[in-house]
């Protein structure tokens, strides 16, 4: 059987119109490996504030050291308040360790030629570091305060200490312990 959906009417959509706003504050919605472009993460942003407040953008970085755009990715980390360390181990699970983490950015519209030769154009990000004691304007939801350090080694996804310089003694935890897992889930936990 093939896929079927219920795709309703679609109405003339406006055309993609990227953001170009300073300062924009964005929480990490999601994070999975792209699709088709080896070593490279999709990132999922929603704004939190302003006038573009709910809306959503992407970005794609390249998470491979050898990428002549690693910058990207070390920069994203350390706006996340997650900053690389050459301690942490090869292997980790970066959807636990930016999913939620709050981030401010530039976006700009970045131009490009299509394959096709028609131009093009893209939303452009460049990720900042949050001063420390930075607080988010939610407008009329809560306010979101950044802490004053960065993420301790023991809330790390992963155990940061390696004895005698022996990567196999980093253990990735896991995000939830066993015996906190719920016995039964019901349509009513999904949301």
């Amino acid at each position: 059987m093939g896929l079927i959906i219920n795709q309703g009417k679609h109405h003339d959509q406006p055309e993609f119109v990227p953001i170009d706003e300073k300062d924009v504050q964005m929480v990490i919605e999601k994070v999975e490996l792209h699709p088709q472009l080896p070593s490279t993460l999709k990132v999922t942003f929603r704004i939190l504030a302003g006038a573009n407040k709910n809306r959503v953008v992407f970005d794609n970085i390249s998470y491979d050291p050898a990428s002549p755009v690693a910058w990207k990715y070390l920069n994203l980390r350390k706006s996340a308040g997650v900053p690389y360390s050459e301690e942490e181990p090869a292997q980790l699970d970066i959807g636990v360790l930016l999913t939620s983490q709050l981030v401010v950015a530039d976006l700009a519209t970045r131009n490009y030629t299509a394959k096709d030769g028609t131009a093009k154009k893209a939303q452009g990000i460049t990720y900042k570091e949050k001063p420390a004691n930075t607080t988010i304007n939610l407008g009329d939801s809560d306010m979101v305060e950044f802490p004053d350090e960065t993420v301790a080694d023991g809330d790390l996804p992963f155990d940061s200490a390696v004895e005698n310089g022996d990567d196999s003694a980093v253990k990735q935890k896991s995000p939830v312990e066993p015996d906190e897992l719920p016995e039964e889930i019901t349509d009513d936990d999904w949301d």
